[in-house]
């Protein structure tokens, strides 16, 4: 049988020779490695069917040599191998205790030292796994809150994504909002600034009203009754007291009084005058403006700054964004 690029350039007739070798190693190497999933060593197993992921096999063919682990008993790594490869393939709550304890492990190890790349890792199939919605992880997840405590601050996001949120969920978090672990403070305490409803605002907004006064936790109970602003009279006293007390950082008791300060209407137009500090004094035909909404003081540079929540973006990102931010509050 004649060449079929006998008349071709010599380079396209090599490439073309290449890649056709390139495919039959690749043919090789995957069957091999599909041989490799029935090894009755787990390790090479879950090794040989990541593998095949990673060249685009199906999930669903490789769900039977890691349903095979799984039944095996095998925890630890391989485990979690196995079950983060089924996870949206089979009922997320068996799959839970695999990732959970692996994760768990990790960041027990990253406190005594260790590298974060498995606590990355165990947070991201964790994080699919809830994806997943089904509520069945809600009880082995709440569970597990006080088994590590570094962990509970992930532990509470992961419970917090679920909608409708967990039976309690506002009382789980004000148990975590003095907790001796800062992080789990404030991770409590910003997911309490969730919690809007007027239920939940007459359970927390008052403790947040009372921690103003606590220079450590000001910062914390501030960002909280910053996100329910106008939702809850809360507090209101207290930011009052305190956007005009000397005492207080500059930069504190000038986003307390941004956060206070009701929105006025600064044009003097007659379809303005809801707005307007006083309805006697308009001035017709001035251009139409009115002060700046309020806004999550979250976002506020001075918070940012205030709360430690540090920008990392880049510096030339850093300085269009207050330049956009001050040609919107003109």
């Amino acid at each position: 049988m004649p060449d079929p690029l006998s008349g071709a350039p010599l380079a396209t007739r090599s490439a073309f020779h290449s890649k056709g070798r390139r495919a039959e190693a690749f043919a090789s190497t995957q069957s091999a490695l599909r041989v490799a999933l029935d090894d009755g060593d787990a390790a090479v197993a879950m090794n040989a069917a990541g593998a095949l992921a990673a060249m685009d096999v199906p999930e669903t063919e490789l769900a039977a040599a890691r349903r095979r682990v799984l039944s095996g008993g095998v925890r630890g790594y391989v485990g979690f191998l196995a079950a983060r490869g089924l996870v949206g393939i089979d009922p997320a709550p068996p799959l839970l205790p695999y990732l959970l304890d692996y994760y768990l492990d990790a960041v027990e190890a990253e406190a005594r030292g260790g590298s974060d790349d498995n606590v990355e890792l165990g947070e991201k199939a964790l994080a699919k796994l809830v994806a997943t919605g089904d509520r069945g992880l809600i009880a082995p997840l709440q569970r597990a809150l006080d088994v590590t405590p570094p962990a509970t601050p992930y532990l509470l996001k992961l419970l917090a994504g679920f909608e409708p949120k967990p039976e309690g969920w506002t009382d789980t978090l004000l148990r975590y909002a003095d907790n001796g672990y800062p992080e789990t403070r404030e991770r409590a305490w910003d997911l309490l600034g969730e919690q809007r409803d007027a239920a939940s605002l007459a359970r927390w907004a008052p403790k947040a009203a009372v921690l103003l006064a606590d220079r450590e936790m000001r910062g914390i109970a501030l960002s909280a009754l910053s996100d329910a602003a106008g939702r809850s009279p809360s507090g209101l006293p207290e930011l009052a007291a305190l956007a005009n007390d000397g005492a207080a950082a500059s930069t504190l008791r000038l986003v307390h009084h941004t956060m206070i300060q009701p929105p006025v209407c600064t044009c003097y137009s007659m379809s303005c005058a809801p707005y307007h500090p006083s309805n006697s004094s308009r001035r017709p035909g001035r251009r139409h403006r009115r002060a700046p909404p309020i806004e999550p003081l979250r976002s506020h540079p001075l918070v940012r700054q205030t709360l430690g929540d540090v920008d990392r973006r880049p510096a030339h990102r850093q300085r269009a964004a207050r330049r956009n931010d001050l040609r919107r509050h003109r």
